[in-house]
């Protein structure tokens, strides 16, 4: 499946000159963490909560006068087109410090969002999809690590599921379980 039919396309945009008083308010409204910023000519820009409180309040500008443009991010890293298919989009995903991503159709016109948490629930879901299910259900979470980044994908597990295959898959996408001392590390780390 690809990317324009799984992303969220209420997506909420607004314009440049838009103050970040406003959009504080837009995002409380909508509880949302993030709005996209849609310029002249598919340009685009986003900014999050955590940009806000950052480049507005922690270097003490005014949000009823500082427009949203000053500082959202204007340099995406990425944007994803919506012909890209789950896995195509994970391994572009996997290489970026990103979480959010604009969606776009082939002639750059902004189709939706997609965040990383929704990829990381798609790719468990089309994981599960392809093993093969026999027996009861029991709900499995699996580490996985790519390119040193960790996620957790929460995957249907059976009684006679066969682990080399699932390994195989897990692999064939450029991912690997993490070790159990890693996870304990990663745990560690958290608290």
């Amino acid at each position: 499946m690809s990317l324009g039919n799984m992303c969220r396309k209420d997506v909420v945009t607004v314009k440049p000159e838009t103050t970040v008083n406003e959009v504080t308010k837009l995002m409380e409204e909508k509880n949302i963490g993030s709005v996209v910023v849609k310029g002249e000519e598919n340009k685009f820009g986003i900014v999050s909560d955590r940009d806000i409180a950052l480049r507005v309040i922690g270097k003490n500008l005014d949000p009823a006068k500082t427009p949203i443009d000053d500082v959202m991010t204007q340099n995406i890293v990425l944007i994803l087109c919506e012909n890209l298919e789950l896995f195509e989009a994970l391994e572009l995903v996997r290489k970026s410090a990103v979480r959010r991503f604009p969606v776009v159709d082939v002639d750059g016109n902004l189709k939706g969002i997609i965040t990383l948490d929704d990829i990381i629930t798609l790719l468990g879901k089309e994981m599960a999809e392809s093993i093969d299910i026999s027996g009861k259900e029991i709900a499995k979470t699996l580490i996985l690590e790519a390119g040193g980044s960790y996620m957790m994908a929460v995957l249907p597990a059976f009684r006679n599921i066969n682990f080399n295959y699932l390994e195989e898959q897990i692999a064939a996408k450029g991912l690997r379980l993490a070790e159990e001392d890693e996870i304990k590390n990663l745990f560690r780390t958290v608290k």
